[in-house]
């Protein structure tokens, strides 16, 4: 999934779901950097149920 995506999901603001990649607290990668986030859908599962990351 994006952050876009997790966003529209969550009902958050996009800002919101990049502090939660940057600090780690959402997990996901980029194949590039600087490049597109993608973040599993899991992932987003945990995140928003409020699980800490394995």
């Amino acid at each position: 999934m994006t952050p876009h995506e997790i966003a529209a999901l969550a009902g958050c603001d996009l800002e919101y779901v990049y502090k939660a990649l940057w600090s780690r607290d959402l997990i996901g990668y980029q194949r590039m950097h600087k490049g597109r986030w993608i973040i599993e859908r899991s992932e987003v599962t945990r995140w928003l149920k409020g699980d800490d990351p394995s």
